[in-house]
């Protein structure tokens, strides 16, 4: 009886702890898939992120070279509007000289603009000559809302 009585109590504490054992490790695989779960999620979150670095990486390289594509536009256009200029003041002189007959007063009024938006065609390039400011301004504002439109366009 005394066998008996042991394997009762040997029995009853294997099943104790097998019963707190298999608790444990319930618990411990709880844990486990828990900690799996919120390890995904991290890593989701963090490709998330890393996407949306790269998207806005990419959108500033897409603003810098719409921008730098506005600076040509506006030199070209800076260019084109002192080409133009110099043929109004060509067309103007000789018009001057034509209609007037006075040869010296048409060379008064108009040499002084030529020989300044020759020395600054000389002194700096056809893309920056000196214009008066009406026609800069309006060249300007083009080129201000050309860079204005890059920001639009991408976002930023």
């Amino acid at each position: 009886m005394e066998q008996h009585k042991r394997f009762i109590i040997i029995t009853l504490a294997l099943a104790v702890v097998l019963v707190f054992g298999y608790r444990a490790f319930s618990v411990y695989l709880q844990k486990q898939k828990e900690e799996s779960v919120i390890k995904a999620q991290l890593q989701k979150e963090q490709a998330v992120l890393s996407q949306q670095a790269r998207e806005r990486e990419q959108r500033m390289e897409d603003v810098e070279s719409c921008i730098r594509d506005a600076a040509f536009v506006h030199s070209s256009r800076w260019a084109s509007a002192c080409e133009n200029y110099a043929r109004t003041l060509a067309a103007q002189y000789e018009s001057c000289k034509k209609d007037m007959g006075f040869t010296r007063t048409c060379e008064s009024i108009y040499q002084p603009m030529i020989q300044s938006l020759l020395k600054s065609v000389e002194a700096k390039g056809s893309a920056n000559c000196s214009l008066p400011s009406k026609i800069a301004d309006g060249v300007n504002e083009e080129h201000e809302a050309d860079k204005a439109e890059c920001y639009r366009k991408y976002g930023l």
